[in-house]
């Protein structure tokens, strides 16, 4: 039923909900952004380097990258080195750009069709929807092996997943961007006629569609033979159109944090039972590595002895957050291949071991 265990999956995979229930009860002694800053140091970037490390480190799938050279290495190399060229030289024909250090999104910047033509806000552009649709089939590769895990259902299940899946994380991951899309389509099209209180318009609309899909989706669970971990799932997503509204917190818990985690979990996962040993270390040294790799990009070391460990460290160029950005393109590519059941390389490696049952070992 769990892909480790209750207490394992509940921590790596289903903990959207408490996470953001601690952290809307811990922001009324802390400042939300110190609650976001640590826990973006501490797991996002180690959640971008997972499949990269996870595939390396896999003793059956390395020698049939090593044969590939072009695809696993050559192609990574290049996305880099041009992501970083992109910010370096094209940056320099930008209005000043303010980076919005927990989303990597630009909190403001160019407004104009000539401005948004610049390579460095179309590579922007090619991460923000491609970041979306990897958000929305992790969340379907999570349901699909509970699904798994529980038997296997039929086709129709699998399409309906889909489906759920895609669309209630896209529809949350679009709140942050209405405000502006409203008034964008007014200035164009005239309508809505108060761009300001649309927002609060499409609260019940949202409201609307999570009060559908969430019943429909649990029912037709409970018609093909329930299992608590979807469920759960099932319903962390769904509510994450609702909370996502009402506090900010519960919409970087349920989209971002739980994102990162599951990405860490399900490799910790995969190399513990490839390896025979506990999942913990492996886990543990990417978000180590996470944490030194967003240091040296995004902290400004002079300032460490004056504001510590904290926002006020942060610095942002258009180059690092293009090297930023790059390494979010490999990490989807990387992502895809090694999570691609379908293919027989995967099914023979990662497929295996993701199934497998976990060796019983202390810690494990």
């Amino acid at each position: 039923m769990w892909v480790r265990s209750a207490a394992y999956d509940g921590l790596w995979i289903l903990s959207g909900l408490p996470i953001g229930a601690a952290l809307t009860v811990s922001s009324w002694w802390l400042s939300p952004g110190i609650l976001i800053f640590w826990l973006v140091l501490v797991t996002q970037t180690g959640h971008l380097l997972s499949p990269m490390v996870l595939a390396w480190e896999h003793n059956d799938l390395r020698p049939f990258m090593l044969r590939r050279p072009i695809k696993y290495v050559a192609l990574p190399a290049a996305i880099l080195i041009g992501s970083l060229l992109i910010g370096a030289i094209a940056g320099r024909h930008l209005p000043n750009l303010h980076f919005n250090p927990y989303s990597f999104s630009l909190d403001t910047g160019p407004t104009t069709l000539t401005e948004f033509r610049n390579p460095f806000m179309a590579m922007v552009a090619v991460y923000a929807v491609w970041n979306a649709y990897h958000f929305g089939k992790q969340a379907f590769g999570v349901m699909s092996i509970y699904r798994h895990k529980q038997g296997g259902y039929g086709s129709r299940q699998r399409r309906v997943d889909l489906i759920y899946c895609c669309t209630v994380v896209w529809v949350t991951m679009l709140i942050p961007f209405i405000p502006q899309l409203a008034h964008g389509i007014h200035d164009l099209f005239g309508w809505p006629a108060h761009p300001h209180p649309f927002l609060d318009n499409v609260r019940y609309t949202y409201l609307g569609a999570a009060l559908l899909l969430i019943p429909g989706m649990l029912l037709l669970e409970y018609a093909s033979g329930q299992s608590l971990p979807r469920t759960i799932f099932i319903l962390t997503d769904g509510l994450g159109m609702i909370l996502a509204f009402q506090f900010g917190l519960w919409s970087f818990a349920i989209i971002g944090l739980n994102h990162w985690l599951v990405a860490i979990g399900i490799a910790g996962h995969v190399h513990a039972n490839h390896r025979g040993n506990s999942p913990w270390p492996f886990a543990a040294t990417l978000m180590g590595a996470g944490f030194v790799l967003f240091c040296l990009l995004f902290i400004d070391i002079q300032r460490l002895p004056v504001v510590g460990l904290s926002t006020a460290a942060l610095v942002f160029s258009v180059t690092t957050v293009g090297l930023r950005l790059g390494l979010g393109f490999v990490h989807f590519l990387y992502d895809r291949w090694i999570y691609k059941l379908s293919d027989p390389q995967v099914r023979a490696t990662i497929r295996r071991d993701i199934f497998c049952s976990p060796i019983k070992l202390r810690g494990v």
